[in-house]
């Protein structure tokens, strides 16, 4: 068919056929290049654009985004860093006693502890789904949420103390630092793909 003017095209694939008549410029945007029959009539320019998802398989985008992402991550990890030892170092302050029970407990029963945890995380997002179903259940579905969500984060706390206490020979007069030296390296290992999964 005939066009008349500037022409502007944002397609995946172009075909000018042979009947096409194009008067004045056609500029398209594609990750291809036009197909043009050697018939067809373009009076102007013919200009493509390329696409963003061209210059990404090119390496031009993908190379920066991987490292804006991975600096995006370790930024977030230092953040939770940050606030996890703040809470800690309250929790050791406040409560000593209850950090010495809860670690004495992880040590007498480590795989019994970590069994529970596992049990827990496996039986929650069940209970969960069993409860969305009923309308009834939606608020207690919400504060089970809320709990596992609680307990998940106090117990990487304590399981931090209770490493760096592992690793300073049990010195409660160091617990300060045996919290800083447990969480560091918990963090650590949070930032390996797949063994930061399981940790976290």
């Amino acid at each position: 068919g005939d066009v008349s003017g500037k022409t502007e095209a944002y397609v995946e694939n172009l075909e000018i056929t042979s009947d096409a008549k194009v008067k004045g410029d056609l500029v398209y945007t594609s990750p291809n290049v036009a197909k043009v029959d050697q018939k067809a009539s373009i009076s102007g320019e013919l200009l493509k654009k390329t696409t963003p998802q061209t210059f990404a398989s090119q390496g031009f985008y993908s190379r920066d985004s991987s490292k804006d992402l991975y600096m995006v991550r370790l930024f977030t990890k230092v953040i939770s860093f940050i606030y996890a030892l703040g809470i800690g170092l309250l929790l050791v302050r406040i409560a000593p006693n209850y950090a010495k029970s809860v670690v004495q407990t992880i040590d007498k029963n480590v795989w019994r502890s970590l069994g529970l945890g596992f049990l827990a995380l496996i039986l929650a997002p069940i209970l969960a789904v069993v409860l969305l179903i009923t309308i009834i259940g939606i608020p207690i579905m919400l504060f089970l949420v809320f709990c596992l969500i609680f307990y998940l984060y106090f117990a990487k706390i304590y399981i931090s103390f209770w490493l760096g206490l592992k690793l300073l020979n049990n010195n409660l007069n160091k617990r300060y630092l045996a919290l800083l030296v447990g969480l560091f390296i918990y963090y650590l290992i949070t930032l390996v793909p797949l063994l930061g999964g399981i940790a976290s």
